[in-house]
């Protein structure tokens, strides 16, 4: 028999699930999930307040105890109408189920600095491209990613007929089963003065979301003013650059010991 306990801390009010039973191998170990419906009980009028994060959380030998930080507002718990103490007593209760079913298992890897980090695009010809919505950069190889880079010359969103709106696009994001996280600079290049234009962002690119960037990396009158560089034999660069970049790939497979989300 699986032992389970409640641990409570206050203040502030917290509640965790822990095993008891160290002797459990780690396969029985990863057939209890606990889907955390946490119960705090109405003393006086029998009425359950659930929290439930809808995530389904595994135990397995090395992550042993789930739970919430912040379960309850303790000013509220301390209210004496409320009905949760009563008499200095109060009651906890958890529901766990064990679930065995068709599961999914996500594969993470992870690459800091990766191989061709860099991608500079050339934009020739600059000023006869203008009316095109967007540019396309040819494909760039990081690691083993295909990645492009897209400009909208006169802008996009926010930044429409004011800014010159620039995104990295992820050639791969092309079946649901794959996500890429990738953390990035996008620049467009002073060539005179090296004082680039430029912002850091991270993304979680998808199928469904497979471009992300700046609608106003730079204004209109900032790339159109020559003193300031941006643009140069009617060359205007852009780059990006990826720092961090991971790929979490989904495989549906059946077997009684579910893999859900740590």
């Amino acid at each position: 028999m699986i032992s389970v306990t409640l641990l409570i801390h206050v203040p502030p009010l917290t509640s965790h699930l822990l095993y008891m039973n160290h002797k459990m191998t780690p396969q029985q170990l990863e057939k209890l999930l606990g889907n955390l419906l946490y119960l705090l009980i109405d003393l006086w009028f029998v009425i359950y307040l659930v929290d439930a994060e809808g995530t389904i959380r595994r135990f397995h030998d090395i992550k042993m105890e789930w739970g919430f930080d912040k379960f309850f507002p303790l000013d509220s718990f301390n209210v004496l109408p409320n009905g949760y103490l009563v008499n200095d007593c109060c009651v906890f209760g958890a529901e766990v189920f064990v679930h065995e079913r068709s599961a999914k298992r996500d594969n993470l890897s992870m690459i800091k600095e990766p191989s061709n980090r860099i991608m500079t695009w050339k934009i020739e010809n600059f000023s006869t491209q203008q009316d095109k919505v967007p540019i396309y950069s040819r494909i760039y190889v990081v690691g083993d990613l295909k990645w492009k880079l897209l400009v909208y010359p006169k802008g996009i969103h926010e930044g429409a007929n004011k800014a010159i709106s620039v995104f990295l696009y992820s050639v791969d994001c092309v079946t649901p089963d794959l996500k890429i996280f990738a953390e990035f600079k996008l620049r467009i290049k002073d060539q005179v003065n090296n004082k680039h234009a430029e912002e850091k962002t991270k993304y979680w690119f998808s199928s469904a979301f497979s471009d992300w960037g700046f609608s106003q990396l730079l204004l209109r009158k900032d790339l159109e003013d020559v003193s300031k560089g941006f643009i140069v034999e009617d060359t205007l660069i852009v780059e990006a650059e990826i720092m961090v970049m991971s790929t979490a790939s989904s495989s549906r497979y059946l077997s009684r010991n579910c893999t859900c989300e740590d």
